[in-house]
């Protein structure tokens, strides 16, 4: 089976989707067959791959980055939110009903036994799996039912590293509480931190990250730079308006030369069906951001770029292979 690291983070937005994109980018620019994997997106933001099925957009990015075809096994529960509480939900990318929030937690036994048949199938296929979460892993209030965090860590062992968003401040404190609000055996699992969307001289981080290191007991893997030159769009529908994020979609400034890749989760299953998310329209066939997503080859190389001068890719490959033979 293949080898897993999972990536989560404090909250929505902090970045989950471009790490694993550029993880699966470096993974395959060192000869790894590796393969993207997000249990449940919540988004609109979404591509028709074969036979009409439909994943989410980050995930087909993320398999563009790993050069491997994009399949619903990738993202096998698709959310598509609607009005008045409720969403239509897609299983291995086919809608199977329209639910309310209080009806959907009672079917997330049913969605997870889909959702390991899925990361089973891509672990027997591929030498790694980067697995995507949603959200923040730490909701209080949802922790029992979520069916994309640390349950899908538990499953399959998998270290988990937490991103942390520093641009909008207070990111000591936001990976300092998820480290204190996970079950002792779920922060077992959680191995490191990395730092997104920096701005500035790193070296005037360095006291933080070794007094958050000291509290925690997690080292800090690295610090990423602000990624503004990709063209990475906000996400889908946190960002809080439906005519806003219609207008970034059709935006003619967000090229095929450009990632357009962005964290298109609001959250794990039980929040992005709860009075929090606004109404929004559900995009016609005929949007342009369905069918039409192209990917530069080229910015998936200077992403993984980035990022690999950026972290500790010799911690990468020891987390993912668990002290065995990691690439040379």
């Amino acid at each position: 089976m293949a080898k897993t690291l999972m990536i989560q983070g404090v909250a929505s937005g902090v970045g989950k989707s471009i790490v694993v994109a550029a993880l699966c980018r470096i993974l395959k620019q060192d000869g790894l067959r590796v393969s993207p994997f997000k249990a449940q997106n919540m988004t609109l933001n979404t591509v028709r791959i074969e036979s009409s099925l439909e994943i989410a957009h980050a995930q087909f990015v993320q398999a563009r980055a790993a050069g491997v075809e994009p399949s619903v096994e990738m993202n096998p529960v698709l959310i598509k939110p609607g009005g008045d509480m409720s969403s239509e939900i897609l299983l291995m990318g086919r809608p199977v009903g329209t639910f309310h929030a209080r009806d959907y937690k009672e079917r997330s036994p049913v969605l997870f036994r889909s959702i390991a048949k899925a990361l089973d199938d891509l672990r027997s296929r591929f030498d790694a799996v980067i697995i995507e979460g949603a959200g923040s892993p730490v909701e209080l209030n949802l922790m029992e039912h979520e069916i994309v965090n640390m349950r899908v860590a538990r499953y399959t062992g998998a270290p988990t590293l937490i991103v942390g968003d520093i641009s909008k401040g207070g990111v000591f404190a936001s990976l300092l509480g998820t480290i204190v609000l996970l079950p002792q055996t779920d922060r077992e699992l959680v191995k490191g931190f990395i730092i997104n969307k920096f701005r500035g001289d790193s070296e005037s981080l360095k006291p933080g990250l070794e007094r958050l290191e000291e509290m925690t007991g997690k080292k800090v893997l690295g610090v990423v730079p602000w990624l503004d030159g990709f063209g990475i769009p906000d996400e889908d529908v946190v960002s809080g308006s439906a005519v806003a994020d219609k207008k970034r979609l059709t935006d003619p400034a967000i090229s095929a030369e450009k990632i357009g890749l962005s964290d298109t989760t609001a959250g794990t299953e039980e929040r992005c069906l709860s009075d929090q998310i606004p109404s929004v329209k559900k995009r016609s066939p005929a949007d342009p951001m369905v069918n039409t997503v192209e990917v530069s080859e080229s910015s998936l190389d200077r992403l993984a770029h980035v990022v690999r001068s950026s972290i500790d890719m010799g911690r990468i490959y020891d987390l993912l292979y668990a002290g065995g033979p990691g690439m040379q």
